[in-house]
Parts: C-alpha cells; sequence; structure tokens
C-alpha cells in the first residue's frame, strides 16, 4: 500500500514534466493496484473477495485498471496516446517563474490498437481468450475508466483498499509548501545557469549549501552581484540572500532556572569595601594607629 500511495505521488509530480513522464508513473501505478488486488486481497478471500469487487463502484473501478496494467506489461508496442490532455494549470514555484500542470485522462477503449489490447492479431475473430484481458475488465474500462481523470481513478482505488482495511490507511500527508524547488540546468561553480526546472524536496535545510548560495547570489544581482570568493568587508559584496541567523545567546544557571520553572538562585551579596591603605600585593589592610606625642 505504500508503493501504491508513492506511485500516486510519483504521478502528480511527473505532471509537471510532460506526457511520457505521466505515463510512465501512470503505468508503474496500476502495477501496484494489480499486486494489491490479485495477489493480496483475492488470493486470500478468493470468491468473496470477487463478489464484493463487482458489486463495488471503487472495486469496478480496480478492475478496470487491470487493462492498463496486462497491456503495458505485456504488449509488444507502445501506445504513446494512453494519455490524453484535458486542461492545464499553472503552477508557481518561485516568486519569480512557474511551470504548467497537464491533467491526464485515460484513453477510449477503441483508441487502444490491436496490437496493444490483443494478443493475437492475425486471428479474424478476437475471444476474450485471445485479448489481454478478460471481458469483465474489458467492460469495466469502458464504463468506469476510459475517459476519467487519471488521478481521480488511482484515488478511486486507494480508497477502495481503506475500505477493505483500515489500516492500510497512512498517515497524513506533509505540507505542499516546500513541495518544489528550482535546478539549474547546469552546475553553478562551472558556469552561469542558463535555465532551470522543478523538482521533489528531500528535504528542507535551514541554510543552503555554499554552491547554491553563490549561485543565487549571482542570479538575484547583475554586474555588482558577489563573485565567487568574496565576502562581508570585499569589495562587490551585496549580502547573503537569505536572513541572517539570530545571536546565540550565552545560557546561565539563572536562565537555566528560569526555563525549568525552578526559582532562581539567590545573587551573593557583595562585600563592603574595607577601609584602610592597600597593602602588599594591592589588599587592604587595617588603617594604623596614630604615635602619642612625646
Amino acid at each position: 500500500m505504500r508503493a501504491l500511495r508513492r506511485g500516486v505521488l510519483s504521478y502528480w509530480y511527473a505532471t509537471l514534466e510532460d506526457e511520457e513522464a505521466a505515463a510512465i508513473e501512470a503505468a508503474t501505478a496500476t502495477w501496484y493496484v494489480n499486486i494489491l488486488d490479485e495477489s493480496v486481497f483475492e488470493k486470500a478471500f478468493e470468491e468473496q473477495y470477487r463478489q464484493l469487487r463487482a458489486k463495488d463502484r471503487l472495486g469496478r473501478v480496480v478492475m478496470g485498471l487491470e487493462l492498463i496494467r496486462n497491456c503495458e506489461t505485456h504488449a509488444p508496442v507502445v501506445f504513446d496516446g494512453l494519455l490524453v490532455d484535458t486542461h492545464w494549470y499553472g503552477v508557481p514555484i518561485s516568486t519569480d517563474a512557474f511551470t504548467v500542470r497537464r491533467v491526464f485522462a485515460w484513453a477510449q477503449y477503441d483508441a487502444l490498437p490491436k496490437a496493444y489490447r490483443d494478443r493475437d492479431v492475425l486471428s479474424p475473430s478476437i475471444t476474450d481468450a485471445q485479448r489481454r484481458a478478460r471481458g469483465a475488465v474489458q467492460d469495466r474500462y469502458r464504463k468506469d475508466v476510459e475517459g476519467r481523470p487519471v488521478i481521480e481513478t488511482l484515488f478511486d482505488a486507494m480508497a477502495f483498499f481503506h475500505s477493505l482495511d483500515t489500516r492500510l490507511v497512512g498517515p497524513p500527508a506533509p505540507s505542499l509548501r516546500w513541495s518544489f524547488a528550482e535546478i539549474p540546468d547546469t552546475d553553478p561553480e562551472l558556469a552561469e545557469p542558463r535555465g532551470g526546472g522543478a523538482s521533489r524536496c528531500a528535504g528542507r535545510r535551514r541554510r543552503p549549501p555554499a554552491g547554491a548560495r553563490r549561485a543565487w547570489a549571482r542570479q538575484r544581482g547583475s554586474a555588482t552581484a558577489a563573485p565567487r570568493g568574496s565576502g562581508p568587508g570585499r569589495r562587490g559584496w551585496r549580502g547573503p540572500p537569505w536572513p541572517a541567523a539570530p545571536p546565540r545567546r550565552r545560557r546561565c544557571g539563572t536562565a537555566r532556572s528560569r526555563r525549568a520553572g525552578r526559582p532562581a538562585p539567590p545573587s551573593p551579596r557583595p562585600r563592603p569595601p574595607q577601609r584602610g591603605r592597600p597593602g602588599r600585593r594591592g589588599r587592604g589592610g587595617p588603617r594604623p594607629r596614630s604615635r602619642p606625642p612625646a
């Protein structure tokens, strides 16, 4: 189930690239659906599971996705028109640029080539045994999958498996605030970046690496931007493009006690000044007595 969730997420990011990348990730997700369908639940519950799947609307979507899995696995040809464009949306990835997300739908059944959906294309009469999926699967693809957005059918498959066993429900997804990151098409250490792209965020660092900081400094400014090797106090330094880190405060026993909820220890009383002349080594001594008159 975790592989299916990751496959759906991979497809969602692939829609920012192109049609080929989205088709690869969509076909991979159908493999995970088929593994859960046939190798896990059907093998464990057999006829009871098959009857439940045929009556459930989400289960019929799982059956229809089996056709894509079989064709993508066993067909000797590649069908480039498996995904059909329906909508385009602008997706901002930074304050200066944005990319396009393409919403794809599954192709119609009649649009699938014979060499893609049938085993024996030379036979004049094709039976269910000569097709890459049984008749019930083909019917479910026509009625529940074709023409629908790919992401919706994958969500339906996940919801069906979640309804069978609530233990398969994963934790909440992380925030999408840091989902995208700009990457240059050249090494910023060697040449100026000519373009950029979008990438998944593998983690968040409080401070970017040195190479990225120099590249961002060059991209922000013009000829007066900070060259490589420059720094504060040197000519051409414009300051870092990231906010400065807060100053570190020195911890003491009183501050630690206050944070822990304990009363602060009493401060020592100052010693009263000693009267008298300073003696040896700067120490104060008793005041000398005056001599009696002769």
